[in-house]
């Protein structure tokens, strides 16, 4: 079946755009750190995927904890995910 696609102008998109972020935006009381493998889980990425995104600076830098740990805030990445359904 054939849907037609939508024609708006450029402010729409943009408004419906602010709207849908600003209905979803996590508290930032709800915030903590996540380990790789959790978003991994929770983003469907695969390693190499998440690095690659990273470096080409379309997903958010973990933050250095200690030595060895890189953790993302929940935030960020909730975010990021936000972000992903409304590029479509």
């Amino acid at each position: 079946m054939y849907h037609p696609i939508e024609s708006i102008s450029i402010e729409e998109y943009l408004q419906r755009l602010m709207n849908a972020a600003s209905t979803r935006i996590p508290k930032p009381e709800d915030d903590r750190f996540l380990r790789e493998r959790e978003v991994l889980k929770m983003t469907g990425l695969v390693r190499s995927a998440l690095y690659r995104r990273i470096t080409a600076g379309t997903f958010p830098k973990p933050y250095k904890i200690g030595r060895q740990y890189r953790m993302w805030s929940l935030n960020a990445v909730q975010l990021w995910m936000e972000q992903q359904k409304t590029a479509v």
